[in-house]
């Protein structure tokens, strides 16, 4: 079924050049459920770059007038006079232009593998509209997830200037708090609808606070001023701790047998919620607490494991379901522990090392680690202990290669198959 789609969407797009509203919408649908950071190979940028560019094509990202057909509109006026009726933008469009805006930004804050299509004045003015007419009941809370998702796009794409990260951070959770607060309709939905749009308040929190983790990250390594800066920055890592516990917890209530259902939103922000939480684990500064991080770092894998184990037993709508891929994903969990375990371990080996050697400091320089002479003379401290993960393990491809055959599905020229 799914390549029948696949080659009935490339015949029409590519061959025959058609551009609909129904075309981006299965697109959005596909790519929604299908799970391409499951299933390997079919391409998601591929078709989130062809549903942005029929969303230009058709000029549904913009007001007519802007669309490119004022010279079409010009004529056609002359043509027909007063009996002319320019052509209004239906809700069908402002749904589908949110949802294309809604992936590609949450692709883009998730993974950073492609550039969204703007949150301009034309789409605020689109949720606007949605929100006020209501023809459906989700569409309140489409205004709501889009509006959340534009501020942690703009936090994405922040570059700092001149001012203090943390007035950049306050200023997006003031409008992430105020966003929250003014829209209730959502709150008197059912508890799906709800569970959706807190797990997409605590992302854009996520991405707020972790604005001064990548922060903290870049700046000198020498070691007096690596501490300055961690002083200055644990008000926002506590915060970031904070939602990722709570974006966790709540992940975790949502039932096992919708595993199959979830969007392919949900298990996006889940997968940058575990690598923040892994990235807060790895630092090394003196004085960060790494074990804190540690212990949920491993409560979150241990539990995460256990539900996927489960998921693939489970019976969505009381189907069976033959799909062995929760199963996989639980045994790469597993695996990523194996790695990081070992090295926490030689951690704590070497901070306990040192405690043991504090007694024996030089008297003549207090504070300090005797000096230790080697060949030819010279004098260097202790040779520090080696990275207990690798500087590059987070980056974004070093996590693709080592989840391999279950990558996120945007690398067309890896093909493998699960």
């Amino acid at each position: 079924m799914v390549k029948m789609m696949m080659r009935d969407v490339s015949e029409r797009v590519l061959l025959n050049s058609e551009k609909n509203i129904g075309i981006i919408q299965a697109l959005l649908v596909f790519i929604t459920w299908y799970h391409p950071h499951v299933f390997w190979g079919h391409q998601a940028t591929n078709l989130l770059h062809l549903a942005m560019a029929a969303v230009v094509d058709l000029g549904i990202d913009r007001q007519q007038s802007m669309a490119g057909e004022s010279f079409k509109l010009a004529a056609m006026k002359n043509a027909h006079g007063d009996r002319f009726v320019q052509r209004t933008p239906t809700l069908e469009e402002y749904r589908t232009l949110a949802g294309v805006f809604y992936l590609t930004s949450t692709v883009a804050t998730s993974f950073r593998k492609i550039e969204a299509i703007p949150y301009s004045k034309y789409l605020e003015e689109c949720m606007t509209s949605l929100l006020h007419t209501r023809e459906y009941d989700s569409d309140a809370l489409l205004v709501q997830i889009v509006r959340l998702q534009s501020i942690a796009q703009e936090a994405h794409t922040t570059e700092t200037s001149s001012a203090p990260i943390q007035m950049y951070i306050n200023a997006f959770v003031a409008d992430l708090d105020r966003e929250h607060a003014g829209n209730q309709s959502v709150r008197n939905e059912g508890d799906n609808d709800l569970r959706l749009e807190q797990l997409q308040f605590l992302t854009c929190k996520i991405h707020c606070y972790e604005l001064s983790l990548n922060q903290l990250q870049q700046q000198d390594t020498n070691k007096a001023s690596s501490r300055a800066a961690l002083r200055a920055h644990l008000p926002d890592l506590y915060c970031l701790m904070e939602a990722i516990q709570a974006f966790t917890d709540l992940f975790f209530t949502i039932p096992i047998d919708e595993y199959l259902t979830t969007t392919f939103a949900v298990w996006g922000q889940f997968a940058h919620c575990f690598m923040v939480l892994s990235k807060l684990a790895s630092l090394e500064i003196d004085g960060w607490d790494y074990q804190s991080c540690h212990t949920r770092f491993v409560k979150i894998v241990d539990e995460a494991t256990s539900y996927y184990d489960r998921a693939g037993q489970s019976s969505p709508d009381g189907l069976t379901v033959i799909n062995d891929s929760f199963a996989k994903w639980a045994n790469k969990l597993r695996f990523l522990k194996s790695l990081h375990l070992p090295k926490i371990l030689d951690r704590q080996i070497v901070n306990d090392d040192h405690m043991a050697t504090a007694p024996m400091q030089s008297a003549t320089q207090p504070g300090r680690y005797e000096q230790v002479a080697v060949v030819g003379g010279a004098q260097q401290q202790p040779t520090p202990p080696d990275d207990w993960l690798p500087p590059d393990f987070f980056g974004i491809d070093d996590w693709n290669s080592l989840i391999a055959d279950a990558d996120f599905g945007f690398a067309a020229d890896q093909m493998m198959q699960t």
